[in-house]
């Protein structure tokens, strides 16, 4: 069910309700969002009324959510998926995830307590958390389980103590684990999903990693693009699936959600995935600034594939 077009959501009231129904109607069925994105009411209502209605199935659905850095302890994870379960309207999630490694205080008015711009830490095994959500999985409140923004290391650790191992990792689509992934890590049938798969103008912009913010505008992305006649979004999205990936764009304008949803009529050759492997612009786009002093931070520099 991973490799199918899922919608991402990291926005919220009228603006998520228009591109969310408009996503739906296109053929989206997996929908990803998290608890601190603050929208998970708003995609509930969303879905009720779909539900509601008949248009869409429950079984036809597949929705993500996420654990905040700040419910890390044992005793907060079950009460967290709980409150996000009545946010969703639903009686399950299909697939929960750890949404950090770090482990912080939550605040008063805000999700996380910060000191000179940095989350205050509450460092928490990562072992606790996954038995937590190994629970949460065997009472059937999460139909899968899995980590997000987890390091190879931090991976590899909970796969080698749990008794369920996780189902998902999504981490960025430039990082270095996405590659990691496809060439060590597939053997344990873990899955992965893959979030800025069109890079991230929009989040950090720098001599160091300007490049990687704009993959869109690689002259190996837009040659590909104009030979089949497709956009450089369509290109970099059918790479990523054609690996066995799947990929979380995101977009709140209805004709690139149309044009992100619609891969299925075109295939890249042999040549074409191998070119676009070996586009060196894959670095680390999202360094979590805000916790940089943490010690689970899963990676403080920029990291090339090559």
């Amino acid at each position: 069910p991973f490799h199918i077009q899922i919608f991402s959501l990291h926005v919220t009231g009228d603006e998520l309700r228009t591109s969310l129904d408009a996503a739906l109607k296109i053929g989206y069925r997996h929908i990803d969002t998290a608890y601190i994105y603050n929208n998970e009411d708003v995609v509930g209502e969303v879905l009720s009324n779909w539900l509601a209605s008949g248009r869409i199935k429950r079984e036809e659905l597949f929705v993500t959510t996420k654990l905040p850095g700040f419910s890390h302890r044992k005793a907060y994870v079950e009460p967290t998926l709980l409150e996000s379960l009545r946010n969703l309207k639903l009686d399950y999630i299909d697939l929960y995830l750890i949404h950090v490694p770090m482990g912080m205080k939550r605040g008063t008015g805000e999700i996380y307590a910060t000191e000179n711009d940095q989350v205050i830490v509450d460092v928490v095994d990562h072992m606790e958390t996954w038995k937590a959500m190994e629970e949460i999985y065997k009472k059937g409140l999460a139909r899968s389980i899995g980590l997000s923004n987890f390091n190879l290391l931090q991976l590899q650790r909970v796969v080698s103590n749990c008794s369920v191992k996780p189902h998902n990792l999504q981490a960025n689509a430039l990082s270095l684990l996405c590659q990691l992934y496809v060439r060590r890590f597939r053997k344990h049938n873990i899955s992965f999903t893959a979030y800025g798969p069109l890079g991230a103008p929009y989040r950090l912009k720098s001599e160091a990693n300007e490049s990687a913010c704009m993959p869109l505008q690689d002259p190996t992305v837009l040659s590909i693009a104009s030979k089949l006649g497709k956009s450089p979004a369509q290109v970099l999205l059918k790479w990523l699936l054609q690996r066995g990936i799947a990929v979380i764009p995101r977009s709140t304008n209805e004709n690139r959600i149309r044009e992100n949803f619609e891969l299925s009529d075109f295939t890249l050759d042999d040549a074409d995935m191998a070119a676009l492997s070996n586009v060196s612009v894959r670095r680390q786009l999202f360094l979590y600034t805000w916790a940089l002093n943490h010690p689970d931070h899963p990676n403080t520099t920029l990291v090339q594939y090559f």
